[in-house]
């Protein structure tokens, strides 16, 4: 009997995130070992001290302001999705923009200032906090800067706790309920906290500044400045030796050199110490230096230097944003600018810019019409942009070289979309330099064509008239060389009095 032939069957499965995950990671607990009595984690670094190395350096001061005014610095954002209708996310972008100052308001703050001092304080002690208040409702009614140096982990990662001059407040971590939390009775009532930070490698509970490596070299730096300053008060006389031979000094004489040496030196730079030997005596006194001022001096810089630029790597700032010129041309300068725009700053506001997206989809829903977005450095050269459209300009139209200079679509208004002018309408779609209802023939007194050049410079004067008459300007000036060729120029020219 002939044996069955079976039939394969083949089967699909949609895998599906859980929406009430009941998993959980099984990691051992890095900071179950590290008690106190409110079972917070000791950081690895002390965060008061970090802190303080913001007013205590200056190149480091230097680089988180850098970094703090390129990241966050600049402004925001409110950005259509792509799937939104304008108008709604027109309505919403300015909704949410008013939400963030009246938050921010409630410390006295601009939301630009807020983010600034929480930026600051991620860049100088390793992460950024800000406190959330709520209403009745639960919903968010304010935003709040917290110095993170006042601020210790919970090993139970549910939140924060504040210590100042031994009084303690607890904040829940962003987004964990009080019942969530494994101290329920301590967390109730208390604010929420965004933190913002980068995981560390070697600091599971809290994140380190980027300048870690570099705090041997600021305290370096900070002793040298103390040398300096100490060099100076003594009038800039180095340390000496006051050497006797064949004899001694007496008890009176020593104590007034002494006495010299401490006030006179400082006091007055112009006074004189003079010692005086009995004639044959065979006594000498005589005075050595213990450095050599100018190898001193000049491996002293070198040392500063030397820590200046430790520690502007650890922070990966470019030298001309620190406004370090030294051995800098526009070239490497506008590359070390990319290089820190790409892989420094970009990066991190990222990390913000989601962060504030997912506590405006908590507030507002997830459908959200709008994302939130920081402005981002401008690297742009605009003598190189306008050159470059200046060639391009005779294969565009006039709207789109309108766009270039910044000018509403023409005979358009910019708020309805309506047309208000429809000459100027048709007029915006054809080819540059082809002015309303068209230009006569350019020709001389006798009625004939004007050459190439003189022709090309006609035509040129002629749009500037009409352009002046319709009410509108064109911002950039072109000269017209013998062969007809337009050129961009490098200094811009004062309107002529029917454009102004």
């Amino acid at each position: 009997m002939a044996e069955e032939k079976k039939t394969a069957v083949a089967t699909a499965t949609i895998l599906e995130a859980p929406k009430n995950p009941t998993g959980e990671s099984q990691q051992i607990n890095l900071g179950q070992w590290n008690y106190d009595e409110h079972e917070c984690v000791p950081p690895i670094l002390d965060l008061q001290t970090l802190a303080g190395l913001y007013s205590r350096s200056v190149a480091h001061k230097a680089c988180v302001d850098a970094k703090t005014a390129n990241c966050v610095g600049l402004g925001f954002k409110l950005e259509p999705r792509e799937d939104a209708d304008p108008d709604e996310a027109k309505e919403y972008a300015g909704l949410i923009t008013e939400w963030f100052d009246l938050c921010a308001r409630r410390d006295d703050k601009t939301f630009d200032e807020l983010l600034t001092a929480a930026r600051k304080d991620e860049e100088a002690v390793g992460f950024g906090a800000i406190e959330i208040s709520r209403n009745g409702k639960g919903l968010i009614d304010g935003l709040y800067h917290v110095h993170a140096y006042t601020l210790r982990r919970r090993k139970a990662r549910d939140g924060w706790v504040q210590n100042v001059d031994g009084e303690y407040r607890y904040f829940r971590q962003y987004g964990k309920k009080v019942e969530d939390t494994k101290a329920p009775d301590r967390f109730q009532g208390r604010n929420e906290l965004l933190v913002v930070g980068e995981t560390s490698p070697d600091s599971p509970f809290y994140p380190m500044p980027d300048h870690t490596p570099a705090l041997g070299d600021i305290l370096g730096d900070e002793a040298a400045q103390g040398y300096q300053v100490q060099f100076f008060r003594n009038n800039a006389v180095p340390r000496i030796a006051i050497c006797v031979d064949n004899g001694r000094l007496d008890a009176e004489t020593k104590q007034y050199i002494l006495k010299y040496l401490a006030e006179g030196i400082r006091g007055d730079a112009h006074k004189t110490l003079i010692l005086e030997t009995e004639a044959g005596s065979g006594l000498r006194v005589h005075i050595e230096k213990l450095t050599v001022d100018s190898r001193t001096d000049a491996d002293f810089m070198d040392y500063r230097r030397w820590v200046r630029d430790q520690v502007i790597m650890a922070h990966r700032v470019s030298p001309s944003k620190v406004t370090i010129v030294e051995n800098a041309n526009l070239a490497n300068s506008k590359d070390q600018d990319k290089t820190f725009k790409e892989q420094v700053i970009k990066p991190d506001q990222n990390r913000w810019e989601k962060r504030i997206q997912w506590l405006l989809e908590d507030e507002f829903g997830a459908e959200l019409p709008v994302t939130f977005q920081f402005v981002e450095m401008d690297l742009s050269d605009e003598e190189q942009i306008a050159r470059t459209h200046s060639y391009y300009s005779a294969a565009a139209t006039n709207n789109e070289v309108r766009e270039w200079a910044g000018l509403p679509t023409a005979g358009v208004d910019p708020e309805t979309g309506a047309v208000t002018d429809p000459v100027l309408e048709a007029w915006g779609k054809e080819p540059f330099e082809n002015p309303p209802g068209g230009m006569p023939e350019p020709t001389d007194e006798t009625g004939a064509p004007l050459p190439v050049g003189k022709r090309a410079s006609a035509e040129l004067k002629e749009l500037r008239k009409m352009a002046g008459e319709l009410g509108y300007l064109i911002e950039w000036v072109q000269e017209v060389d013998e062969t007809g060729r337009r050129t961009l120029l490098t200094e811009p020219r004062p309107h002529e009095p029917a454009l102004a």
